[in-house]
C-alpha cells in the first residue's frame, strides 16, 4: 500500500530526502545517501553511509529493510513485501558494497539476504521468497528464505526460489536456482534449469572476470 508521506518525500531533491526520512519517518539514514525519484517505505528501515539509489525504483512495505554502506541500486527495480501477515518475516537485507543493476524484481514476503560485495547483474532476475503449497486438502501460502553469500555474481534473467548461494559463487545467466548449495574451497559456477554446479575454479578469479559468464 502506497503511503502519503513516503510518496511525498519521493519527489523531493536527493539531497533533502535523507533529512526527511530521519525527521518524518524516524529511519536510520547514514551520511552521503542519495536517493533518486524512488518510492521507499517500511516499518524498520536502516540505510548505511554512501548509498546510491537511482530512479523509478519501488521498495515498499517491508517490516525490516536494511541497506549496508556503499550499496548501489540502479533504476526500475521493484522490491515488494507486505506486513499484513503478522508471522511472515517480510525482510530484505543488502550487505555493504552490494550492487543491484536495473529492472530486477524481489518478492520479499519471506526473507532475502544479499551478502557483502555481491552483484545482481544484467536485468530481469526474479527473487521469490514465498510459495503456494499443499497442506492437507488446502493450498496455503508459505514464506521462504533466500540467502546469497559474499562476493557472488548473479547473472541476468536468473530466478531464485528458497535457495542458498555460497560465498564467491557465480550464478549463470538464465539459471533457475531452487536449492541450497554448500560452500566449497573453490569458486563454483551454478547454472541451468534446475541449477547445478557446472564448474569449479581451482584458482580464485576476479569477480569482474566471472561476470562475463
Amino acid at each position: 500500500m502506497i503511503k502519503p508521506i513516503p510518496l511525498l518525500i519521493s519527489i523531493f531533491p536527493a539531497r533533502i530526502k535523507p533529512w526527511l526520512y530521519r525527521r518524518l519517518l524516524h529511519w536510520k539514514i547514514g551520511k552521503n545517501v542519495r536517493v533518486g525519484l524512488t518510492y521507499i517505505n517500511g516499518t524498520q528501515v536502516v540505510i548505511g553511509d554512501d548509498v546510491k539509489i537511482g530512479h523509478f525504483n519501488l521498495i515498499m512495505t517491508f517490516k525490516v529493510l536494511e541497506i549496508g554502506s556503499q550499496v548501489l541500486i540502479k533504476n526500475f527495480n521493484h522490491f515488494v513485501s507486505s506486513p499484513r501477515v503478522s508471522h511472515w518475516p517480510c525482510c530484505l537485507k543488502i550487505g555493504p558494497r552490494a550492487k543491484i543493476m536495473s529492472h530486477h524484481y524481489m518478492d520479499g514476503y519471506g526473507k532475502i539476504e544479499i551478502g557483502e560485495n555481491t552483484t545482481i547483474g544484467g536485468r530481469e532476475s526474479q527473487f521469490w521468497s514465498h510459495t503456494l503449497s499443499l497442506k492437507g486438502d488446502k493450498m496455503v501460502l508459505t514464506p521462504l528464505e533466500i540467502h546469497i553469500g559474499k562476493n557472488v555474481y548473479v547473472g541476468a534473467r536468473s530466478v531464485l526460489l528458497e535457495c542458498v548461494i555460497p560465498d564467491n559463487s557465480v550464478v549463470g545467466a538464465g539459471s533457475v536456482v531452487t536449492r541450497a548449495f554448500q560452500k566449497e574451497d573453490a569458486r563454483i559456477l551454478i547454472a541451468g534449469n534446475p541449477a547445478q554446479i557446472k564448474k569449479r575454479y581451482t584458482e580464485p578469479a576476479a569477480l569482474s572476470e566471472q561476470a562475463q559468464l
